[in-house]
């Protein structure tokens, strides 16, 4: 029996059974709305603050700008990492890096870990209730020999190199012939992974000279490809710098386009009204606001600050302040979609957030696990920032007063470092894990190798 079907013949019961009641305008007799199903989207090194929402002042996210008055916009979600495989590997399971393990091998520089058996990720717990799982990425980070493909029955991961990745627009289409091919009658979970904004920045031509034309220095696109060199790459000209910004806005811009496609896709199918859609990103990007570039090397908010957009059945849309982390997705999606919940999660539900508004605890976010350099750790209890970095000083901020991080209050202020390093200490307390090395092919290992991230 089809799924309209079957809803027909059971609101058709409620209705016989009730018929003293009013009926209300959503489903057939004044239910609320029902979350069916997931459209979980990942966009790759975006940062919060250089889309519209969040305050930018150059058109990079016309669309996505103009979906978030019908949804819940985070305006102080946090990645627990600065690059790709801790970070996806925390939003999959709920869990601060140091607790599952995946990233970059304790004490090692260039050995990586994937995803220990043990532990279940979002796509394995659903697809264990019978629903349809299908994910489409293409960073050499989410290789299924990381682990992170582990419970989706379709796992569409594109191969890509540094000089050419699938744009956003073939990712686009690819997820929606997978909403076209799947069973409707059963629920499903579809995550899409954008890469476009990772180096190396090549524009799509139908966007590139939108913010970089005019410029007369000497870099060119695409730009990338300094491999090591990425974290201290700085040019010293300020237009050169503005340039490299212009190029990472293109790729934003390009990506916006296509989230415009895939968003109407996803609506002319009949899935928008019963699915929760939640944009977000693993981290964001440098852009020499502290001598560095690109990300993985610093735990700044330039990579930590990352876009958190919920849509669906029942949520609430409006601005919301209360600062969230990536650990919190696993346990809101099942909040959600109506399932228990997982046990031993860092993160919480925010689905009464929401819908309606109920105040979160107060409580610490915690960001770990760098890919270059010494390990570093940080600690947000809103508005105070503890970062700390092995052999060096800690350093704190005022995140309300001094979003920049520009001014270091740890000097001035000893007894709050002190508390918030315990605090650091207690929450990283807990059982650690460290995954297996990850079952990689040649391809693969080259196209890390091209990134800068293997020898």
């Amino acid at each position: 029996m089809g799924r309209d079907r079957v809803r027909a013949v059971r609101c058709t019961a409620r209705t016989l059974a009730g018929l003293g009641l009013v009926l209300g305008a959503a489903g057939c007799g004044g239910e609320p709305p029902r979350v069916r199903s997931v459209v979980l989207i990942i966009i790759d090194t975006l940062r919060a603050d250089h889309l519209g929402a969040w305050g930018y002042p150059r058109p990079t996210s016309a669309e996505l700008d103009r979906r978030v008055a019908q949804g819940a916009l985070f305006e102080r979600a946090f990645s627990p990492s600065s690059w790709t495989l801790p970070s996806f590997a925390s939003l999959y399971t709920g869990l601060w890096p140091s607790a599952h393990g995946v990233g970059r091998e304790p004490g090692s520089d260039r050995r990586f870990t994937s995803l220990a058996p043990g532990l279940r990720p979002l796509a394995e717990i659903l697809a264990g209730y019978g629903f349809a799982t299908a994910a489409v990425a293409n960073n050499p980070f989410l290789h299924p020999g990381f682990g992170l493909a582990r419970g989706f029955g379709a796992y569409h991961y594109v191969y890509g190199n540094l000089a050419r990745q699938p744009r956003a627009s073939q990712i686009a289409w690819d997820a929606l012939r997978w909403l076209d091919a799947r069973d409707p009658d059963r629920r499903f979970l579809l995550a899409v992974h954008f890469f476009d904004p990772h180096l190396s920045y090549d524009p799509d031509p139908s966007v590139r000279g939108t913010f970089t034309a005019g410029y007369g220095g000497s870099l060119a696109l695409p730009l990338g490809g300094f491999g090591k060199a990425n974290a201290g790459w700085a040019p010293r000209e300020l237009s050169d710098r503005a340039f490299v910004a212009a190029a990472y806005d293109e790729e934003l811009l390009f990506v916006d386009h296509q989230l415009a496609r895939f968003f109407a896709g996803v609506e002319q199918r009949g899935l928008w009204d019963e699915t929760l859609v939640v944009l977000t990103a693993d981290h964001g990007e440098e852009l020499f606001e502290h001598g560095g570039f690109e990300h993985g090397h610093s735990l700044h908010q330039e990579v930590l600050h990352v876009p958190l957009v919920i849509w669906g059945p029942g949520v609430r849309p409006g601005r919301i302040a209360t600062p969230v982390s990536l650990v919190d997705v696993l346990p809101t999606l099942l909040d959600a979609l109506g399932l228990p919940p997982a046990p031993g999660l860092a993160g919480v539900s925010l689905w009464p957030l929401a819908m309606r508004g109920a105040p979160l605890a107060e409580r610490a976010l915690v960001a770990e696990g760098v890919l270059h350099g010494p390990e570093r750790r940080a600690l947000v209890r809103w508005p105070w920032k503890l970062l700390e970095v092995d052999g060096g000083a800690p350093r704190l901020f005022d995140l309300m007063a001094d979003p920049a991080e520009r001014s270091d209050l740890a000097a001035a202020d000893p007894e709050r470092v002190r508390a918030l390093a315990a605090e650091l200490a207690e929450l990283r307390a807990g059982p650690t894990a460290v995954g297996p090395a990850p079952d990689l092919d040649d391809t693969t290992r080259r196209q890390l190798s091209g990134l800068g991230y293997l020898d």
